[in-house]
């Protein structure tokens, strides 16, 4: 079920309704206002719900996780700005953060 959120009062009740139908986390998309992931993620963990998916693109990977979120997915186009690179392929380098 997806339901779009353009505020943080529209975001609590959203979680607040998916909690009540006893779902396992929520899943983000790439449009939610920084202000409605916030308020997302804090209901969410007020029920014990993790919180994933992808990072808003008004946002970075790194802001995504400082605010609170459980997993994210689908970053391999966003994961090569918060990687060192390395001098021999100027690719990033697995495993080692910038």
């Amino acid at each position: 079920m997806s339901i779009m959120v353009d505020t943080p009062d529209r975001a609590r009740h959203a979680v607040e309704f998916l909690a009540s139908q006893n779902v396992s986390f929520i899943k983000i998309y790439n449009w939610v206002p920084e202000a409605s992931l916030q308020v997302i993620l804090d209901t969410a963990h007020q029920h014990g719900l993790r919180v994933t998916g992808h990072v808003p693109r008004t946002i970075t990977m790194t802001r995504a996780i400082q605010l609170g979120m459980d997993c994210l997915e689908h970053i391999v186009s966003r994961a090569a700005s918060c990687c060192r690179r390395t001098k021999r392929t100027g690719r990033p380098a697995a495993g080692r953060p910038a």
